[in-house]
C-alpha cells in the first residue's frame, strides 16, 4: 500500500514537473 502511495506521489510529481516545463518553454517561445 505504501508503495502504491509512492508510485502515485511519482507519477503526479512527474506530471506536474512537465507542465511546468511546457509552460516555461511556452513562455520563452512567446517573449521571443
Amino acid at each position: 500500500m505504501v508503495e502504491e502511495q509512492t508510485m502515485t506521489l511519482y507519477l503526479w510529481n512527474n506530471r506536474l514537473k512537465q507542465r511546468v516545463r511546457f509552460s516555461y518553454w511556452n513562455e520563452l517561445c512567446v517573449t521571443q
